[in-house]
């Protein structure tokens, strides 16, 4: 995770704790204002060439998504807004030299970026594509420099994530404990790319998915947009009052989870206490694999029905307040403890930006195979849902399968 610089992921000890100290206040409430706002413009595009599509729908919904969550990431974290562009459409050839085409390159094949060295990519007996990531690999901390200087000579007012950064670490300069170097700097707006664009974009694909799934949940979900919708839209109104499409979120990564599992290594010795009284004594520098995808789906925590997709579990019966806090450690999409994700509140944000916008102005339904039923079309869409493996997160295998017709509501 350490390929374009340290980072809040591959560092530890002291150099962790600056670094963390540093970077978890700079997404606040501002940028989550500004994801509120760039997420709802980005979903009316693709709502405008969906919705043309007519009832042989498309097969790129989930890629649109996914396209939405890089633009917001541009536009918030770098200043770098774009308009949304139909994957479905010819696209040009971008392998060139610029920052969020280098940055698209990394992010869509990290895999390769983690495990292979730069030199190793660019050998010239790797196939193209590999090499571009080879390049791109390369090129990612000069243009994050190249930013650097460009916001710096700017003295730009904005509220992106770059030029806080910048801002921060020259306000700090000559301060050990509140500085970041160029290289550090560098890795944590890559992470904050990483983080922020796979483990979003495959959540709010899931979650298009299984709208089409459970159009009860659907109609449940429209049925407090609706209401909050004939109000102010702005971000500090809205967000609060959409309790239901939160909930949505929440168990969307419960069903789906991203991280499927984590490395932790108890650093003293200690005992484990689990639901059932049972007592498990570990031992000092013992390595722990937690797998959350068991704890996400455990009938002893989630009850009898831990199996079954029910958004409304997380909300009280009149569904104006949450339920009762779950037990500790039992529910963990962003990670857990000191070294949770920082940037939870902004995935959760755009998340509900994203449902807030699209179900207010439409409905999202399977498109049926010839001689298919709905409940059939529901079925191949949860195989579907169901053929997904981790990459760094959980992702589905074959996204182009899934067919969706987007109607506008009346």
């Amino acid at each position: 995770m350490e390929m374009c610089g340290p980072n809040i992921v591959s560092t530890t000890g002291d150099a962790w704790r600056r670094q963390r100290s540093i970077v978890a206040p700079l997404i606040n409430e501002k940028i989550s204002s500004a994801t509120w706002d760039e997420t709802r413009a980005q979903v009316e595009m693709m709502l405008n060439a969906y919705t043309k599509a007519g009832p042989t729908g498309t097969t790129s919904s989930v890629l649109g998504l996914k396209q939405i969550a890089f633009n917001v990431l541009g536009a918030v974290g770098y200043g770098k807004p774009q308009e949304w562009v139909d994957v479905a459409l010819p696209a040009t050839d971008t392998r060139g030299n610029d920052f969020l085409d280098v940055l698209r390159n990394l992010a869509d094949h990290i895999v390769i970026a983690a495990m292979i060295p730069a030199k190793v990519l660019l050998s010239p007996v790797m196939p193209r594509f590999v090499r571009d990531v080879g390049t791109s690999l390369i090129a990612f901390p000069k243009h994050a420099d190249t930013l650097v200087a460009e916001e710096r000579q700017s003295r730009s007012t904005s509220n992106n994530l770059m030029s806080t950064i910048v801002k921060l670490v020259d306000e700090a300069k000559g301060d050990s404990k509140t500085y970041l170097s160029k290289e550090e700097i560098s890795g944590n707006l890559f992470l904050f790319t990483l983080a922020g664009y796979d483990t979003t974009a495959n959540t709010m694909g899931f979650a298009l998915v299984l709208l089409a799934i459970y159009p009860e949940w659907q109609k449940w979900l429209q049925e407090e947009i609706d209401q909050v919708a004939q109000g102010n839209h702005e971000y500090s109104v809205s967000y609060p009052q959409l309790k239901r499409t939160l909930a949505f979120m929440f168990e969307t990564l419960r069903v789906c989870t991203p991280l499927l599992h984590a490395l932790r290594e108890s650093a003293f010795a200690d005992t484990l206490v689990c639901a059932q009284g049972l007592s498990h004594p570990i031992p000092a520098d013992t390595e722990l694999l937690l797998s959350f995808t068991v704890l996400h789906c455990s009938p002893i925590y989630w009850g009898e029905d831990a199996a079954d997709f029910k958004p409304d579990r997380w909300l009280k019966e009149d569904g104006s307040r949450w339920n009762e806090p779950l037990t500790k450690g039992t529910f963990m999409p962003w990670s857990f403890g000191p070294r949770n994700c920082p940037g939870m509140k902004m995935s959760q944000v755009e998340f509900v930006s994203a449902f807030y916008t699209i179900l207010r102005h439409c409905t999202i339904e399977p498109v049926l195979q010839d001689g298919e039923s709905l409940d059939q079309a529901r079925h191949r869409l949860n195989g579907i849902l169901r053929d997904s493996l981790p990459l760094i997160t959980l992702q589905m295998q074959r996204p182009e399968e899934v067919r969706l017709r987007w109607t506008r509501r009346g």
